[in-house]
Parts: C-alpha cells; sequence; structure tokens
C-alpha cells in the first residue's frame, strides 16, 4: 500500500464521518451513494473506510426493520459515536475549503434526501394461514400534515416486494388516489 492509498482512505474516513454526522441516523445505502457520486470515492475506498470506521468504535450501525424508502428490508442506521465526534472535531479544521463546501452540499442534499425517505416507510412479515404461507406487508406514509398506514395480505414473497417497491416510488400518488376514492 503507496502513501495514496492511505491518504484516501484517511480522506475516506474524514467524509464518512463529517456526513453522518451532518445527517445521524442516515441509512448505509444513501451515505453509500452519496459518498460514491459527490466525493469521487470508489466502492472499495467507501468500504475499507466504513468497516474500519465501525471496527474503531467512531460510527455505530443499528439495524432496523422500519423500511424506510431506500431499501428492501431491514437497513443500517448510522451514527457518530461520541469518540468519533471528539476526532471529526479535532480534524475537521484540516479540511481544505473546497472539500469543506463539497461535503456541506453533499450533506444538505443527503438530509433532504433523508427527510423525504423518512416520510415512507414498508416492512414485510411471513405469517402462517390456512392454504400457506402469506406475507403481511405494512406500508406507512408520515409528512406531518397528512399519515397513511395499511397493511396488505400478499400471496408470496414476490409480491410483498412488488407492493413494497411500487409503495415506495408512488406513495404520494397512491394516496392521492385513496383519498380521491374516499371522498
Amino acid at each position: 500500500m503507496d502513501d495514496r492509498s492511505s491518504y484516501t482512505k484517511a480522506e475516506a474516513k474524514i467524509h464518512i464521518l463529517y456526513l453522518v454526522n451532518k445527517v445521524p441516523g442516515v441509512s448505509y445505502h444513501m451515505l453509500m451513494d452519496a459518498c460514491m457520486k459527490s466525493l469521487l470515492m470508489d466502492f472499495f475506498d467507501f468500504t475499507d473506510a466504513y468497516e474500519e470506521l465501525i471496527a474503531g468504535n467512531l460510527m455505530n450501525k443499528n439495524s432496523s426493520d422500519k423500511g424506510t424508502a431506500d431499501a428492501l428490508g431491514s437497513t443500517e442506521i448510522l451514527t457518530v459515536t461520541d469518540g468519533g465526534k471528539a476526532v471529526l472535531a479535532d480534524l475537521v479544521d484540516s479540511i481544505n475549503d473546497k472539500v469543506l463546501t463539497l461535503l456541506d452540499k453533499t450533506g444538505d442534499d443527503l438530509r433532504t434526501d433523508y427527510e423525504q425517505n423518512s416520510k415512507v416507510t414498508a416492512s414485510k412479515t411471513p405469517v402462517a394461514s390456512p392454504g400457506g404461507s402469506k406475507i403481511i406487508v405494512d406500508l406507512g406514509y408520515n409528512d406531518g400534515s397528512e399519515s397513511i398506514s395499511l397493511s396488505i395480505l400478499a400471496d408470496s414473497d414476490a409480491d410483498a416486494d412488488s407492493i413494497i417497491r411500487k409503495w415506495r416510488s408512488d406513495s404520494g400518488t397512491v394516496l392521492t388516489n385513496i383519498k380521491d376514492l374516499l371522498r
């Protein structure tokens, strides 16, 4: 490993800590997408830095079955530990202004995406039923002014996944259609 690759990994760690500190509770998938799109970090740099931050107790990951809009099933929810915050406080002044501006913009975009995705939830739970197993699909939407919660019984895992994908991509339209039908 040469000095350039270790510098890149160190920078990647600082960038990841900065973003997770700016958007606590962000999912692994959203963070990875933001890092690779905006920070010119490749998947391997991201993965190595991420794993080292977790192993070094600078960042926590918790599994959530909440099923926010960015992934099917459970996902990793990320926060910076007190130790990570201390390291970040020591190192943030070493980030040059151009990179800091990029990190702030990426963090703002990530926060917007996180808030939008947090409005939509979906999860699935297998249940035994007469005639074979079924899947209960729980769907939710809450933006502070409108809220809905639905449970649908799906015949198969594939049907449940299809319902979840459609809900996540079109929940606003579905909500409007339901309201129109009930008026």
